[in-house]
């Protein structure tokens, strides 16, 4: 559903379906629930109509998600920050993942011994 008046900005008065404004933003864009930009009750996604205001909208709501997940990572770095400090960062996880190497290459080496003893 495409409505066109003459106005000064072109996509202020038009209105377009879900489809429509999909294929505007790109086949890569998921759109995670249509009835966010629903105008009105009762109809198909198919049939509801979209101003460009409503996806201006949806697109400063994404934008604000992208803020809290800045702040999420700034959350996270203090927290790994906070273990280097105390020892136990990337540097203790990795020297704990060697050790359960080495632990695992021994037990092999048991169970290929017994294994041996076994069969003489």
């Amino acid at each position: 559903f495409v409505n066109e008046e003459n106005t000064k900005h072109p996509f202020q008065d038009k209105h377009y379906t879900i489809d429509e404004l999909i294929d505007m933003l790109g086949p890569d864009i998921d759109c995670e629930d249509d009835t966010e930009f629903s105008l009105t009750e009762n109809t198909s996604s198919q049939e509801q109509e979209y101003t460009i205001e409503d996806m201006l909208s949806a697109l400063d709501e994404s934008i604000d998600d992208d803020d809290e997940e800045c702040v999420s990572d700034e959350i996270l770095d203090k927290f790994d920050k906070t273990l280097e400090e105390k020892g136990l960062g990337d540097d203790y996880f990795r020297k704990k993942e060697e050790r359960l190497k080495e632990m695992d290459l021994e037990h092999e080496l048991h169970e290929f011994a017994i294994d041996e003893m076994l069969n003489e």
